[in-house]
């Protein structure tokens, strides 16, 4: 079997070249038809240039194409892969910005938070569309979703499509990769976690077989000072959340007032990428009367033209250092799909955590969402594993945003602008700084700001 992957979003050169570095890994993936599409016809032709030079330096008989013509990508996919953006960045600026001018800041602004639910409106339309297409052109061809915000995305498309939509998240594996860090072992912690994308549980942590959390919590007051958002939340709920600290902090309320002192090993985070993901800590002076922005100053914060410009930058410089013949390290990486794709086509399992439907694989948290669990994947497909019931603890935090989420799927399903109002009253970001009729201003300011890039049933609410 010689498999047709689909890259839509090739236009994202980090991820896609990633994967195609990553599918190098494995000789049962050197004769695979790769199709890169994408909307933007420039970029793509930059990503396929530079996909056809990594590939001639490394033996294979991978073939590469490349389209801006959806219909003709996914006919016959047997994968199909989304690492898109939609919108470009400029959606994102606006759903983090209009929040933040009412007094909402958000970590990140892709997975909860009033950003996350309206950036979920955004690409889960998106997502269906693709979904309802691979319906008739790649009925049988996994969907594996790289997409914020991830529980909804999936959600969306496996409730309302007949397709089969898999979610990958490297949160654990980064995250495992700074535990060994604390603890001072080697990269090799071995884990069983559980629970939704951007706050999955710890359940067991070992080394070699031996239990290592002891050792953990022997060290959470010399770490917290370096990590102190998911230390925080590990003395209060009883266990270690496996994602990086500020997605984490957009499923609660605790931490957004003081973004700004908050150091979460900054040394491994780029100013530009702080800047562009909110993480300078805005300036907000306080409120004053209902449903207006208030006065607001961010740092550098989400400079469009500086980002783009500098993956130009970084277009130019990889093209370089290929034509001189320089290979690239060809590291494999720490995300899933290329090991996906390599058990499901050679039959050798692998384990792995991934985000699937929850159809009775943890049962304190509702039928149906979303849920990031231990999945073994061989020549059969996904096998998820039950994990019975998380604590009470984490499973309550859990089903809170699980709520909002189910709200955003709903108001996708029935077309209905009050249920994104719903899930805006009940997101905890929200909630813990403004009142219902601010809320609802900035429900109304965030669908006039976003315009055509929100969808007609939601852009004609009156």
């Amino acid at each position: 079997m010689y498999p047709k992957i689909v890259f839509i979003g090739a236009g994202s050169f980090i991820f896609a070249r990633k994967i195609i570095m990553d599918i190098l890994h494995f000789p049962e993936l050197s004769e695979s038809q790769l199709v890169l599409m994408d909307i933007d016809a420039e970029r793509l032709k930059i990503s396929e240039k530079i996909s056809h030079q990594i590939l001639s330096l490394v033996a294979n008989r991978i073939e590469v194409s490349a389209t801006t013509d959806l219909n003709q990508a996914l006919l016959g996919a047997d994968f199909v892969l989304a690492m898109f953006e939609p919108h470009g960045l400029q959606g994102r600026k606006i759903e983090v910005e209009v929040p933040l001018a009412y007094g909402v800041p958000q970590a990140v602004g892709d997975t909860l938070g009033p950003g996350g639910i309206f950036k979920g409106i955004r690409t889960a339309t998106e997502m269906l569309k693709i979904a309802r297409s691979m319906e008739s052109l790649c009925p049988d061809a996994l969907l594996m979703n790289y997409v914020n915000p991830m529980a909804v995305n999936c959600w969306a498309v496996n409730q309302l499509t007949s397709i089969r939509c898999v979610g990958m998240c490297h949160g654990l594996s980064h995250t495992l990769t700074r535990l060994a860090y604390y603890l001072d072992l080697p990269d090799e912690l071995e884990s069983r976690a559980a629970g939704i994308n951007h706050m999955c549980w710890l359940l067991t942590l070992t080394h070699q077989g031996k239990d290592v959390y002891p050792a953990l919590w022997q060290r959470v007051e010399d770490c917290c000072e370096d990590d102190p958002i998911r230390f925080s939340l590990m003395k209060a709920f009883g266990y270690f959340v496996t994602e990086s600290p500020y997605h984490m902090a957009e499923y609660v309320p605790y931490f957004t007032k003081r973004f700004a002192d908050l150091k979460v090993h900054a040394q491994e985070q780029s100013d530009l990428n702080r800047s562009m993901c909110g993480w300078t800590g805005p300036i907000i002076q306080p409120s004053e009367g209902t449903g207006s922005r208030v006065e607001t100053k961010i740092p550098k914060a989400w400079d469009i033209q500086l980002y783009e410009g500098l993956h130009q930058v970084t277009y130019q410089q990889e093209l370089d250092r290929l034509a001189k013949g320089q290979t690239p390290p060809l590291r494999l990486s720490e995300e899933y799909a290329a090991r996906i794709l390599s058990s499901i086509i050679s039959g050798r399992p692998r384990k792995m955590s991934l985000n699937v439907p929850n159809h009775g694989l943890i049962e304190n948290l509702p039928g149906g969402c979303t849920v990031e669990v231990p999945t073994y994947v061989d020549g059969q497909g996904l096998h998820p594993e039950g994990i019975g019931a998380l604590p009470n603890q984490c499973a309550a935090l859990c089903r809170r945003n699980v709520d909002v989420q189910s709200l955003t799927v709903q108001a996708l399903a029935e077309k209905n602008p009050e249920l994104v109002f719903h899930a805006l009253l009940l997101d905890p970001l929200t909630g813990a700084s403004l009142e219902p009729n601010q809320i609802r201003a900035l429900f109304d300011d965030l669908i006039k700001t976003l315009g055509n890039k929100l969808p007609n049933w939601l852009r004609q609410i009156t």
